[in-house]
């Protein structure tokens, strides 16, 4: 296997500690923990643009295990941050157990588009996380500024070209498939 592929492995294989570590830290520091939670936030984001870049330096097509369940660490990491939330007091337990149920229903009613699923659960998590951190500590917010943009310059063009036309022919098409379901059913 390329090194690159081994490389992306690696990197994608550090949500699983990454996961295990913000859930610790919610029985640790609780609200304390909060700045740490949003940089362990921002580690995995970064790991999590790197390992997707070695792997496509790597030569050939083959996709290895952890490639191919790349979603699944992504998901895991922000389910172990929804804890991390609650245990913080950030979210009440009733909203973190409602919102798991109701992602959970959505994934077993719904098939295809994948990645809008998962944009969809993983986002009010990471901007909850972002909003509580900085309102902890208003630095956070430019620290998160500085850190999208240093982002966009080095995954903007690929972001803008591949990603989000991906995502919203998912999404369509998604939101197509449905349509046609119900039409069916009339």
């Amino acid at each position: 296997m390329p090194w690159q592929k081994r490389l992306a492995d690696a990197l994608t294989l550090t949500r699983l500690p990454a996961a295990l570590a913000i859930v610790a830290l919610g029985f640790a520091q609780g609200r304390d923990g909060l700045e740490a939670a949003w940089l362990l936030l921002l580690l995995a984001a970064t790991i999590d643009t790197l390992d997707g870049y070695f792997a496509r330096l790597a030569p050939g097509t083959h996709t290895t295990w952890v490639g191919s369940h790349d979603l699944f660490f992504d998901l895991l990491f922000s389910t172990a941050l929804l804890f991390y939330l609650v245990l913080a007091g950030v979210a009440g337990p009733y909203f973190g157990a409602l919102y798991l149920a109701g992602w959970g229903i959505v994934t077993l009613t719904t098939n295809g588009a994948a990645n809008v699923r998962a944009i969809a659960f993983q986002g009010p998590i990471y901007l909850l996380t972002v909003w509580a951190a900085g309102d902890a500590n208003p630095r956070v917010f430019v620290w998160t500024a500085l850190w999208l943009a240093i982002m966009a310059l080095f995954g903007g063009r690929r972001f803008l070209t591949v990603r989000l036309p991906v995502l919203l022919r998912d999404l369509f098409a998604s939101v197509h498939s449905r349509s046609r379901k119900n039409d069916k059913s009339r």
